[in-house]
């Protein structure tokens, strides 16, 4: 992967080292080795993009903003509105566009869910590995479907032991 991987992505799931991912609703086991290159930016050639789009023989008509964080799409979107006086725009979910005539029908929403409290950046890293532990756990429960009883008793006493450790009761 290179560079940023958004939170609840495909990318990020599996930068997360989960041994299964599902796709359109199969269960595929990732066989590969999964590497990330730091410090390279998916925005850093905007120039580059704002070049091709005026290179356009015919300038499009709208131009929908989708892939990236929230701000970096709004403020790509302003770019091409203001370089290239393109008709932009980095729709939300639930927006709703008549392609024809380029008219939203319907606003998304704009506002960004709340995060619980105590939850910044690295407390959602470290939630993701988790995550993905428990995925891993779950693979690794799988491959030892057929052992002994004596082996998977051991195990499940072992996963009700760590369990056990770390319920939290709403008491």
């Amino acid at each position: 992967f290179v560079g940023y991987q958004a939170e609840g992505t495909l990318g990020r799931i599996l930068q997360c080292g989960v041994p299964q991912v599902k796709l359109f609703g199969e269960e595929i086991s990732v066989r590969a080795h999964i590497e990330t290159m730091q410090g390279i930016s998916g925005h850093a050639d905007m120039d580059g993009l704002l070049s091709w789009l005026g290179s356009l023989k015919r300038p499009p008509r709208k131009v929908f903003v989708n892939h990236g964080q929230d701000a970096v799409c709004d403020a790509f979107a302003a770019a091409i509105r203001d370089r290239l006086h393109f008709d932009a725009t980095a729709p939300y979910t639930g927006s709703v566009y008549d392609l024809a005539s380029g008219a939203c029908l319907q606003a998304g929403n704009r506002d960004r869910l709340r995060k619980s409290q105590g939850t910044d950046a690295r407390d959602r890293g470290a939630w993701d590995r988790l995550w993905a532990a428990g995925q891993r756990l779950l693979a690794v429960i799988e491959q030892n479907r057929h052992g002994s009883n004596k082996d998977l008793g051991k195990f499940a006493d072992q996963i009700s032991a760590l369990t056990d450790k770390w319920r939290r009761d709403d008491r």
